[in-house]
């Protein structure tokens, strides 16, 4: 049995996780630890903040806390604190986003970030372009906002949730973009109308078991 913490800033990201984690073949028992108020403050200011800051910490440690194998960080404002924050925890510590995020890099050379807060694609954004400068690759970015997505999301209505998201998927397409990642976990469930414009589409809930997972049974053994 392996017991994964997951820090959630939205009830919606809990669910994709969830079903990541039952599909993903492995004796997996999630611990989800939320604080919405996360990801509203973010919005509100533009980021993480320093008061965002402390009460991730507060969130993070309560996962530490519960004896969890390893922890995942599910939102995207605040998996640029994982390295900050692994020298505390002993176990292992990803962010949600960063193996789908490698992977668009290396297969990627002129990106499409789709996100539905606004704080979300210049985060992942930021992330992307750490990992191409580690890499030596050259790669470019577009940032789609659609934050009426998140609001139809919250509200039950997750049809049109991905419509939306299609339709900002098509606009960066159309201004060249050869790839396209969806910043969110909470954004998973719009992949499938998403592979139909033709472009490789990246999203993080089964990446992100897979590292997790295999970071932990690589510890034990």
């Amino acid at each position: 049995m392996i017991n994964i913490g997951v820090i959630h800033a939205t009830a919606a990201a809990i669910p994709p996780l969830n079903d990541a984690a039952r599909k993903c073949g492995k004796d997996v028992t999630i611990l989800n630890f939320l604080n919405e108020n996360l990801l509203y403050r973010a919005n509100q200011v533009g980021g993480a903040d320093e008061f965002g800051f402390r009460s991730f910490t507060r969130l993070f440690f309560d996962a530490v806390d519960a004896g969890v194998d390893g922890i995942i960080v599910a939102c995207s404002v605040y998996t640029p604190f994982v390295d900050r924050m692994k020298a505390y925890a002993g176990i292992p510590v990803i962010g949600i986003d960063n193996p789908m995020l490698t992977s668009a890099v290396e297969q990627g050379r002129k990106i499409g970030i789709v996100a539905t807060t606004a704080a979300s694609g210049p985060s992942a954004k930021a992330q992307m372009e750490k990992i191409a400068d580690l890499s030596g690759k050259k790669v470019e970015f577009e940032i789609g906002i659609n934050t009426d997505a998140m609001l139809a999301l919250k509200t039950g209505d997750v049809e049109r949730h991905n419509a939306l998201i299609a339709e900002t998927g098509k606009a960066l397409i159309s201004k060249g973009c050869d790839s396209i990642v969806l910043a969110q976990i909470t954004m998973a469930c719009a992949a499938d109308g998403l592979h139909e414009l033709g472009v490789p589409v990246f999203t993080s809930p089964m990446e992100g078991i897979k590292k997790i997972t295999a970071l932990i049974e690589e510890r034990n053994n």
